[in-house]
């Protein structure tokens, strides 16, 4: 299924710096950077040496048959993939992907995927032209490598602490989406008063969150609840 372009307003500082890194170490032509939304979608798409209406028509036309795709290397854990030597099983649609970016003359792809705690947070693809160096095994050494360096970079970004500590929330202490919410405002240093008008809530229903939270967390004061927020990198 194809997906809604979604290019980034303004590129992160981090996607910039990583597609910077990525080029050179890989010698492609151009870069595709994304992060991962929570329906294994692109978001705030950021692109190097790539025309705008080349993703336009990945977006509309190429997604579903990219062997690579968002989805598909999310399923299979994936973290570094090449066109030309993609992990089997293959969609059947592969060829077609293959001649849609022969069309742009592209020759090869190579996708980098980056995970926190067991979920994609971002990627990036590198497309490579006839006149780029060819992939061979130092190139995939050195994707390997960009990979993990990324990676382990990504887990302070914001992008992936605050979806990282909100599954926290709810795989250990069993918080539901309404108390991670004010959770998070407590986190910001907001009063119960700033919290309900920012949720639109009654004071109680702030109260009774609060409550709840302070049982399911054994933190029984908001400067405790703070301190527990620190401890898990929040």
């Amino acid at each position: 299924m194809a997906h809604q372009p979604c290019l980034a307003a303004v590129p992160d500082a981090a996607a910039t710096e990583i597609t910077r890194l990525g080029l050179g170490a890989l010698q492609g032509s151009g870069a595709l950077f994304y992060w991962v939304d929570e329906a294994q979608s692109m978001a705030d798409v950021s692109l190097a040496g790539i025309p705008k209406h080349f993703y336009l028509n990945y977006a509309a036309r190429m997604e579903e048959a990219d062997p690579s795709n968002v989805r598909r290397m999310a399923t299979a854990g994936h973290s570094v993939t090449q066109l030309r030597q993609p992990n089997p099983p293959l969609p059947a649609e592969s060829a077609v992907y293959g001649r849609l970016l022969a069309d742009y003359g592209v020759t090869d792809v190579i996708d980098l995927m980056f995970w926190s705690e067991g979920v994609a947070v971002a990627g990036i693809g590198f497309l490579k032209r006839a006149e780029d160096p060819p992939v061979d095994a130092a190139t995939i050494r050195a994707a390997g490598a960009v990979q993990r360096y990324v990676e382990v970079s990504l887990q302070s970004h914001a992008r992936v602490r605050g979806p990282a500590w909100r599954r926290v929330m709810a795989r250990d202490y069993a918080l539901t989406p309404r108390e991670i919410a004010v959770a998070e405002l407590v986190r910001a240093g907001l009063t119960n008063c700033e919290i309900a008008e920012a949720l639109k809530m009654k004071l109680p229903t702030v109260k009774t969150h609060l409550a709840q939270i302070f049982g399911k967390t054994g933190c029984a004061t908001r400067t405790k609840l703070a301190a527990s927020f620190a401890r898990l990198g929040s």
